[in-house]
Formats: C-alpha cells, sequence, structure tokens
C-alpha cells in the first residue's frame, strides 16, 4: 500500500484518512466526481474513486522528464493553462519516456541501468532490468515488445516479461543510438548519430536487416513517425554559430524534409511527442539557458500554442501524451 499512496501523492493524516497533495504539497483540484469531504474518507473509500477520476484524467496527460532534476512531471493539458497534477520522483537520469498500449508509462531511467513502468491507474513502479546497460529511450509497440535503447545496444523485452529476451547490437564503431520508436504495425525505427543522423528501419522484434532510410539530420534527438508512415526528427541545426532546435517531416522514401517547424532561436529541441490527433507536437527543450521549456506546437504551420517552465538548471528530454 505505501508504495501506491507514495505515487498517487496521498496523505495520511493523524484521523487515518487520506488528503491528496499536489507535488508543492497544496490540495489538488478535485472533480466533482469526488465529494467535497475528502478529507473524512477511509482508503478503502477514497481508492477507487481516485483512481476511477485518476484513469479519465489520463486521456489529457502529458509527461515529460528532467534529467538533472532526476524526475517525471505530469501536466494536465486539457484547454487553458497547463497544470502540474503529479511529480514523481528518486530517478537516476531519466530519458526517454513511452506509453504502451494501456497508456501505462515507460521511463528510460539511464543512470539506474533499467527501465521503469507506472501504471496508468497511478501505481508503480514495476523495473525492467537492464543489466550493464544505460538506456537513454525507450519504445512500446502495437504488437507488446518493449525496447530499451542505449548507446549501441538495444534490450528486447517480449510481451509481459521484465527481463530481456536479448540484447541486438544494431551499430558499430562510433555510432550512438539517440531514439528509438515504433510504427503502427510495429516496425522499429532507430535514429542513430554517425557523421550524421540517420534512420534504420527494422521489421518487428529486430528481426533481420536494417534498411537505412534515405533521410538525414545533423545532431539527431527524437523519432516519431505518423499513422500514414512519415517519419519525424527533432535535431539541432547549427545556424550562424547558434545551436537551433528543429523538427523536419519526412516521407519514408525520401532525403528531403516536406516541412520544418524551428523553435525560438538558442532553444536546443529534446525528445518530442506527437498528440493523437497528430495536429500537436509536444517538444522539449534541456536548458541550455536558464530553464528547459516543453512547448506545444502546432503541426500544421509551426506556431506556438502553449509554453510550460521547468525548474530553473533543469533540463527536459522525454516526453509522452496520453490523449486518447
Amino acid at each position: 500500500m505505501i508504495p501506491l499512496l507514495f505515487s498517487l501523492g496521498l496523505e495520511l493524516n493523524a484521523s487515518h484518512s487520506f488528503a491528496l497533495k499536489s507535488a508543492q504539497g497544496s490540495p489538488l483540484h478535485r472533480s466533482p466526481a469526488l465529494t467535497a469531504s475528502i478529507s473524512a474518507l477511509k482508503y478503502d473509500e477514497f481508492l477507487p474513486r481516485y483512481l476511477h477520476s485518476f484513469r479519465a484524467r489520463r486521456e489529457e496527460l502529458v509527461s515529460v522528464s528532467d534529467s538533472v532534476e532526476n524526475s517525471i512531471y505530469e501536466y494536465d493539458v486539457s484547454p487553458g493553462k497547463p497544470r502540474l497534477i503529479r511529480t514523481l520522483t528518486g530517478l537516476s537520469h531519466p530519458g526517454g519516456l513511452a506509453l504502451d498500449n494501456v497508456d501505462d508509462l515507460l521511463v528510460a531511467n539511464e543512470n539506474a541501468s533499467n527501465v521503469l513502468k507506472f501504471l496508468s491507474d497511478g501505481a508503480g513502479p514495476i523495473i525492467y532490468s537492464d543489466t550493464n546497460q544505460l538506456p537513454n529511450d525507450v519504445a512500446s509497440c502495437q504488437d507488446g515488445m518493449t525496447y530499451a535503447a542505449s548507446a549501441q545496444d538495444i534490450a528486447v523485452y517480449k510481451h509481459g516479461s521484465h527481463k530481456p529476451d536479448r540484447y541486438v547490437t544494431v551499430l558499430s564503431g562510433g555510432s550512438i543510438i539517440s531514439s528509438i520508436t515504433c510504427d503502427r504495425e510495429s516496425n522499429v525505427y532507430i535514429l542513430a548519430d554517425t557523421v550524421g543522423g540517420i534512420v534504420v528501419k527494422y521489421s518487428s522484434g529486430l528481426k533481420g536487416i536494417g534498411v537505412t532510410l534515405p533521410m538525414s539530420v545533423p545532431d539527431p534527438e527524437g523519432i516519431r513517425v505518423t499513422r500514414n508512415g512519415d517519419i519525424v526528427i527533432s535535431y539541432q541545426y547549427n545556424y550562424y554559430g547558434h545551436l537551433d532546435g528543429v523538427v523536419g517531416f519526412f516521407h519514408s522514401d525520401s532525403s528531403s524534409s516536406y516541412k520544418q517547424i524551428s523553435l525560438p532561436e538558442d532553444d536546443s529541441a529534446a525528445l518530442f511527442s506527437l498528440d493523437q490527433t497528430e495536429n500537436h507536437l509536444w517538444i522539449a527543450t534541456n536548458g541550455r539557458f536558464e530553464y528547459p521549456v516543453l512547448y506545444d506546437v502546432s503541426a500544421s504551420d509551426g506556431h506556438i500554442v502553449r509554453e510550460i517552465d521547468g525548474v530553473s538548471g533543469g533540463a527536459f528530454w522525454g516526453v509522452a501524451v496520453c490523449d486518447k
């Protein structure tokens, strides 16, 4: 019970009832479905009601990792001003994030050599071991397979398993895996930093020989695949001495992007995620200056819809959007 209560942000008071707290310790907003007298409820009455409310709100959540603060921040991004509703702490240089088929949150917990799964009902974490590896990104496919990408190797987890079935070395020499993702058919895409950024596509399960796609970008960061199979890549572009963040859209058979979205000058893009409609990009920046920023950007014309500021000195990295 204690780990579950910790992850939900519940506080047990002297009368053995529970109060729901935010990351800052102030009471969280309660939906109309929850009684105003929460503090009077016993845990066996309150938890089922809260978990039902929590699952409903998952459909409007954006999660972002902060690799410096060793935390995951979850925001309610329903119309209006985004609102921080939960902070997961005690991680070890968290990197890429992903959601599985039931909207459980997977975290590449790099310096702890594991992947953590936080369940959509608020429980967790479940630990996926990744012995002697340092996973920087994670992907979960429609077929139930999970992949944790380290610098040159990928740990492959079969559906329901928390231990790697095997490790696959997909790069050699000085090449480094920047990001990993899946398409709707569970093909796996690896964004690798060689001399520049390249994309290698594998069939489900990382079987066979990968096919290198024609696009290439400088300083690659993150990759996603749209419903129609287009490749979306975040990267850094050196513009007269400034490293500016760019997100490029590519047809899978083309070397040139058909659309580019640039972040404000001197904001460097990290990883990103598309929402379910694919109309919005949520792009993390790593705080090269005062603080990191999470941008909600229109995927059609690139205008910034909203911004979420992180803490001073932090560095946003991975992003996951739950809006199904």
